[in-house]
């Protein structure tokens, strides 16, 4: 099939490849190696320039998410309660154009009051950063970064969006000994009370992939240690209890959008994709976007297309 003179029936198509092997757009990282102990990666979503983006694995009740950093350009989203003080630029819901491109999307952290950090999006800082806090960092690049901020992470004109969540479960590859040693109350009260419920994070791995781990009955302690295990060197919690942990990857047939109808809500009991179509939907959200060059993904084969794929523009 030609489109703008490209066969992307056979030059798009997505391709899987052994833990290790660079996949064959020369720009994308090496598939992740398997976690000792996991299910072993298996690639989920959308392709991107004929490469998985996403892969998937399971490690001790922990769903972990690998994403292609050099593949996909991130965003924050807010929605309709936070952080307020709005519009910004990317308020849910995705637009119709935006979900052309759309990769994945999850959960970001909890609302201010509880979050003890602050948060900055479009050039200002709608509640003031505090150094020393765990942050999601995207820069005008489109990529995500996790870290300490103000040591590991200072602010440069290249920033376009902090989001601040308690302090780090992983850093420097190790797991913070306070998930273990500290009051399971001190990483955010549970509904309805004890150390397990659902929880999610968000990290980066030493070559600068993105990680994102969740689960529906989990302690603080065992999602840290699957974070690290999983290849984390810097991570952070994210949102918890009831619904508000969430990832979905999108696979749509053709040159369509991204919508609920062809999600995959990768994590078993946690919730589905609706509430990032939603201007009703009132927690904010990353989304992860297919990135580069290419105009257009295969659809054969049972393969995904990844349309309109944007420069990192912010």
């Amino acid at each position: 099939m030609l489109f703008a003179g490209v066969d992307v029936q056979n030059s798009f198509a997505a391709k899987t490849y052994p833990p290790g092997v660079t996949a064959s757009c020369a720009s994308a990282l090496p598939a992740p190696a398997a976690p000792s102990g996991s299910s072993g990666w298996t690639p989920i979503g959308r392709p991107v320039m004929g490469c998985n983006a996403l892969y998937t694995t399971t490690l001790n009740g922990v769903t972990l998410i690998w994403m292609n950093s050099k593949l996909l350009s991130f965003n924050l989203y807010a929605s309709s309660l936070m952080p307020g003080g709005g519009p910004y630029f990317h308020t849910s819901p995705v637009s119709p154009s935006d979900s052309m491109n759309l990769v994945a999307a999850f959960n970001s952290g909890f609302k201010m009051g509880d979050s003890h950090g602050g948060y900055y999006i479009d050039g200002r800082a709608v509640s003031p950063l505090i150094n020393g806090q765990a942050s999601a960092v995207i820069s005008s690049d489109g990529s995500l970064n996790v870290g300490s901020w103000g040591t590991e992470i200072p602010m440069t004109p290249t920033v376009v969006a902090v989001r601040q969540n308690l302090t780090l479960l992983v850093d420097n590859g190790a797991v913070n000994p306070a998930t273990s040693s500290a009051p399971y109350e001190s990483w955010g009260v549970t509904w309805p009370g004890g150390p397990t419920t659902k929880r999610s994070a968000v990290g980066v791995t030493a070559n600068g992939a993105v990680l994102f781990g969740a689960g529906s009955t989990l302690t603080v302690a065992q999602l840290a240690q699957a974070m690290a295990a999983g290849g984390a060197v810097r991570a952070m919690s994210l949102d918890q209890n009831s619904h508000y942990p969430q990832f979905s990857a999108f696979s749509p047939f053709g040159f369509t959008p991204a919508s609920p109808a062809n999600a995959n809500n990768v994590i078993p009991g946690l919730e589905a994709s609706d509430r990032y179509f939603q201007s009703s939907w009132n927690r904010d959200f990353f989304t992860a976007s297919a990135l580069g060059s290419a105009t257009g993904a295969a659809t054969g084969n049972g393969a995904s297309a990844a349309l309109h794929v944007h420069p990192r523009v912010h």
